[in-house]
């Protein structure tokens, strides 16, 4: 199956994000979806019951001053079943190894939340 990503800004966030989907190209539905699910994101981070962020990311790695709330999203993938997995940016210098990750439902309701890498 085909995937394409592009490094975009989405304008219910103001930043770029590498968005990922099915397909050769993006669709305007795909891109659409992504708009809907960054107006959604305020709700998301809220209903998280994120753990606080880990003292080591298992390479040895202190964390940074972290907060969700005002993270931006460095990646979003959306599934060929239409939800969507999300990466959070922890620091520009990407050396603290962990980051938050959502798993979002294409109904977008947040499934679930961790720190991963």
């Amino acid at each position: 199956m085909d995937t394409w990503w592009t490094d975009t800004p989405l304008k219910n966030l103001g930043y770029d994000v590498r968005l990922i989907a099915p397909g050769p190209e993006p669709t305007a539905a795909q891109m659409e979806s992504f708009e809907a699910l960054a107006c959604h994101l305020p709700a998301l981070i809220s209903a998280a019951n994120l753990e606080p962020i880990p003292k080591d990311d298992g390479w040895g790695h202190s964390p940074p001053p972290f907060d969700l709330r005002t993270a931006h999203v460095s990646s979003i993938l959306l599934r060929a079943d239409g939800g969507y997995f999300l990466m959070f940016d922890v620091e520009p210098e990407d050396v603290y190894m962990l980051a938050p990750s959502f798993v979002i439902s294409p109904d977008l309701r947040l499934i679930s939340a961790e720190w991963s890498v």
